[in-house]
């Protein structure tokens, strides 16, 4: 296998892939009129706010219409997006190439005393766009306010249909094997974070901990890692779920898609306790290797009743756990609600809370 910045990059489409492309945004954009009319009667099926129920709207057809090839193709992989954030922001890009094909790359001061490997969300199909790297960046600035010392290793993974299951977890363990092993953190330095597809790949690595993958080396610790973070983690591959009935107008998050990544990412094998977190039993977790956790949702969120089913199961082996419902936001909107102009979310602001406190 070519590294991730080989597979995951966005390929040439064909004249017609690229004809179909413009119709279909063409068609996109024909509907805003109709979404902005359409939104001032949404009721209570659509979402509270109206910047983010048309905004999500638009997001929703986008996904929804697009193949794979066509999603990638319109912006750049996330490796050359951090080499753009970082010429943008005058910094020497720092990237590590990992075991199996990953990429790491470095934001802010590699000897921080703390580091958070984070995983990017995205359906496994999407790269991090550059509101990831703003709001990856803003948290290291504004915990150094405080006097908290923290690094960002950002990890660039295979996207499907490039490469599936477990391909992604390999590479995002290898992140951590290559922290543990080549750099001055223990354990207790390290934290974990992701949102959606990430927020999967926490709980994927998280379990590999204490239950070896088959099909992954084994990584030993000597201790606990010191926190983990879920921005709206993807726990499971099924729309069997309430929230999906009654959210599917108000968030982001488009179900037809979701189906469509979630097999795109199996690649024809069935889940597991490794890539749905859902389907673990509570014992499953109960020599979880982390000291403090967070799961945060948003209240209009496709994903939200899976989440507080995987919260329950979780919190009771893992006492240090925080969950934070937030009210009237949607799938992970620390980065896709800023995308459409909204400031600082509240789903922000708990998270860079409960880092001051356990950092």
């Amino acid at each position: 296998m070519g590294s991730a910045s080989q597979n995951a990059s966005s390929a040439d489409l064909s004249v017609w892939e690229k004809l179909d492309l413009v119709c279909k945004i063409v068609l996109i954009l024909v509907t805003i009129p109709f979404r902005l009319v359409a939104g001032l009667f949404r009721g209570s099926r659509g979402a509270k706010s109206y910047r983010v129920h048309v905004g999500h709207g638009l997001v929703r057809t986008l996904t929804g219409r697009l193949t794979a090839r066509q999603t990638q193709y319109m912006g750049p992989p996330t490796n050359k997006g951090y080499e753009a954030w970082a010429k943008e922001n005058r910094f020497p890009p720092d990237t590590v190439e990992l075991k199996h094909g990953g990429l790491g790359h470095w934001l802010g001061n590699k000897k921080a005393k703390k580091v958070l490997i984070y995983y990017h969300g995205g359906g496994f199909q999407l790269s991090a766009n550059p509101f990831y790297f703003k709001f990856l960046s803003d948290l290291i600035q504004d915990l150094g306010k405080q006097g908290k010392d923290l690094s960002v290793f950002l990890l660039t993974y295979t996207l499907t249909p490039h490469a599936t299951y477990p391909t992604q977890l390999r590479q995002s363990v290898e992140a951590l094997r290559y922290i543990l092993s080549t750099s001055q953190y223990s354990p207790s330095d390290i934290y974990l974070g992701g949102d959606s597809a990430g927020g999967n790949i926490c709980l994927g690595v998280l379990s590999h901990l204490s239950h070896p993958h088959p099909e992954i080396e084994a990584v030993q610790l000597n201790r606990q890692l010191g926190g983990m973070f879920m921005l709206s983690p993807w726990v499971s591959f099924s729309a069997d779920w309430p929230s999906v009935r009654e959210h599917e107008y108000k968030d982001v998050v488009d179900k037809k898609s979701g189906l469509k990544w979630a097999d795109d990412f199996l690649g024809g094998r069935k889940g597991d306790n490794y890539c749905e977190a859902v389907l673990a039993p509570p014992e499953w977790w109960a020599n979880a290797k982390v000291r403090d956790v967070l799961v945060i949702a948003g209240s209009e969120e496709l994903l939200l009743s899976s989440i507080e089913v995987f919260v329950k199961k979780f919190k009771g082996q893992v006492p240090n756990t925080q969950y934070v419902l937030v009210p009237d936001e949607g799938h992970v909107s620390v980065i896709l609600d800023s995308m459409i102009g909204v400031e600082q979310t509240r789903q922000e602001k708990a998270l860079k809370s409960w880092l001051s406190d356990v950092i």
